[in-house]
């Protein structure tokens, strides 16, 4: 089982729109998922838990365990 060691906010991963690997929050490598961005709801304050993933031999990678959406979003407020 790997273990969380660190938030960053959806915001600072750039706020992905597709799957793939993303840097952001002083991770590289992180791969995110389908299932993450639905959980974002294109929110960039939603927090994002992250857990790393070490492949036998190869340098350390990140994934997204979790995602919390219901902290406000920081973006403007309509009138």
């Amino acid at each position: 089982m790997n273990d969380a060691i660190g938030t960053i906010t959806w915001g600072e991963l750039g706020s992905p729109t597709q799957p793939g690997i993303y840097s952001g929050g002083g991770y590289n490598k992180i791969n995110v998922t389908a299932v993450n961005i639905a959980a974002a709801e294109n929110n960039p304050a939603a927090t994002c838990t992250i857990i790393e993933i070490k492949p036998e031999g190869g340098p350390p990678e990140y994934a997204i365990s979790s995602v919390d959406s219901s902290h406000a979003s920081r973006g403007p407020t309509p009138p």
